[in-house]
């Protein structure tokens, strides 16, 4: 059985030891263009993919295929509705780097807040101005957490040092819910799947209802943002 991860991914010495022994063909750059790409993955069975993208015309190429796996929780890269036309499993980590996620959402919230960036670039151009960039305390602000699954749960546990007031929309909330928890939250953390019903759930109507001090941090996938409109708004 041929396996091949087609582009980089990033191993300790002992995995990639293993994944060696294994004889699994791997590469170590991200190919962008459709023919290098299909050139890897043209005799493979079982293909495990990072950073690029899987369309339809990839998994033509690969009559062999019977398994894609994303190696993160998203795989909005692969077309896998095609894939499971052709009978070929498409497989996810939904586990992977939770907690670098949890971590990073908190980072922001942090450095959003205190304007850690602001002062950083103000400092470097030599002209700092430190009584005139203020920040603010996250602690004892309204968190929205919109979407509440493994890293939602995780979001609020770890915030409980900073004695958030934490409220959260899932999956089986109304959209009056959700206008609700962005209208009266004080940070707002999208961390929920991108798929049909959630693409561009946050579009400038849903911007509006932020408080004018509210801060929006999203580390899940920029789908959910219509981005489009949000340059504008």
């Amino acid at each position: 059985m041929k396996i091949v991860f087609p582009d980089r991914i990033d191993f300790d010495a002992a995995t990639r030891a293993r994944v060696k022994d294994l004889g699994i063909v791997t590469y170590n750059d991200t190919p962008n263009d459709i023919t290098t790409i299909i050139e890897r993955i043209r005799d493979a069975e079982i293909i495990t993919v990072n950073f690029i993208d899987l369309p339809k015309e990839a998994i033509d190429a690969a009559p062999k295929l019977k398994f894609i796996i994303s190696s993160a929780a998203g795989y909005n890269n692969i077309d896998y509705k095609y894939a499971a036309s052709k009978d070929i499993k498409v497989l996810n980590c939904p586990t992977y780097n939770s907690e670098a996620v949890v971590e990073h959402a908190i980072a922001l919230m942090l450095a959003v807040s205190r304007r850690v960036v602001e002062a950083s670039e103000d400092l470097r151009a030599g002209a700092w101005h430190g009584q005139d960039i203020v920040g603010s305390e996250i602690s004892h602000k309204k968190l929205g957490l919109v979407g509440y699954g493994r890293v939602g749960k995780l979001i609020e546990q770890r915030v409980k040092s900073f004695d958030m007031k934490v409220r959260h929309c899932s999956s089986s909330s109304s959209a009056e819910e959700l206008d609700n928890l962005l209208q009266t939250s004080d940070i707002v953390c999208l961390c929920l799947a991108l798929n049909d019903s959630t693409q561009g759930i946050i579009d400038k109507r849903r911007l509006d209802l932020l408080q004018s001090h509210a801060i929006l941090i999203n580390v899940a996938r920029g789908g959910l943002v219509d981005q489009k409109l949000c340059y504008h708004c």
